[in-house]
């Protein structure tokens, strides 16, 4: 096992609402060739969108948010929820008729994503209260001070079956391998807050490098980035995300990757393996397999 300093990691409560649907003010908003359209799945509840299903293909979807949405009012309590939510936290329902039942936090975008159970997310409903036990913030590796931690709790540090390689780079499985020059939106926001766009307006080279396949939850590295503070552009940086929300036809958009870990001096080396999703993990679903699987837009 990693040696960290999580044992003198505070475990703070927050807490939030499940978060209705939202729309643009202009409701109809344009796509890469100008066109109009209506979009859904940021935001609520979706029933049928979870950690492992695909994160492009879905019809009329505007980065689709799966399973659970929560927000909070109120500037300060989300931004505290914002930036201080970790994947894997746990989540548990203590308002409404699914009270009691407990999910995990699987990202942040517009809003924190918690992934429940089926029977669970039948019972839920917009405005039921969600208790976030956050526990992660600071997480550090004691061993490899160029290997940064972001967003990540320690159960999903335990979870991802990081290895040492000879070289001493941290190895580390993942889905797919993505070039710097294919993330757009929210490379401008600091790594502990959201995520940032995998832009999938180039469907030739999007395929070419397998990210057609992609699933929500996948883990996924990024070449030659750093997101150590903000993100840029670095020669030799690995980090590691994972795909949180689901594709756009915005132009600059597609698939959300939320950072999880970074190293400026690319002491990370990726190691392909198509399990490496959440819901193997964390053990939230059964594995579907999706090799040889062509997602059509």
């Amino acid at each position: 096992m990693l040696r960290t300093n999580r044992d003198r990691l505070p475990v703070i409560s927050l807490i939030a609402e499940v978060a209705p649907p939202t729309l643009d003010r202009n409701v109809y908003v344009p796509d890469r060739e100008g066109r109009a359209f209506l979009g859904v799945g940021m935001g609520g509840i979706v029933y049928n969108v979870r950690v492992g299903d695909p994160a492009c293909g879905w019809a009329a979807a505007d980065h689709i948010e799966p399973a659970v949405s929560v927000s909070i009012t109120g500037d300060d309590p989300r931004r505290a929820l914002d930036f201080l939510a970790c994947v894997g936290d746990e989540a548990v329902v203590v308002a409404g008729m699914a009270k009691g039942g407990r999910g995990v936090v699987t990202g942040k975008h517009a809003r924190v994503i918690i992934d429940f159970p089926d029977a669970v997310l039948e019972q839920l409903a917009v405005g039921d209260r969600i208790l976030i036990k956050t526990w992660g913030t600071g997480l550090a590796l004691l061993d490899h001070p160029d290997v940064r931690l972001k967003c990540c709790s320690p159960r999903f540090l335990d979870a991802m079956g990081i290895t040492e390689g000879p070289d001493g780079r941290l190895r580390v499985p993942v889905a797919a391998t993505i070039p710097a020059e294919m993330m757009g939106s929210g490379m401008e926001l600091p790594a502990d807050y959201v995520d940032c766009d995998l832009m999938s307006g180039d469907w030739a080279t999007y395929a070419a490098h397998g990210l057609d396949r992609l699933r929500l939850g996948d883990l996924v590295a990024i070449q030659d980035q750093d997101h150590s503070g903000w993100r840029g552009y670095r020669k030799g940086a690995v980090t590691i995300g994972i795909v949180i929300h689901g594709d756009s036809p915005r132009p600059g958009h597609g698939p959300g990757i939320g950072t999880v870990m970074t190293s400026p001096s690319g002491r990370i080396e990726p190691v392909m393996d198509d399990r490496a999703n959440l819901a193997t993990m964390l053990g939230l679903r059964e594995w579907r397999t999706t090799a040889g699987r062509e997602v059509r837009r």
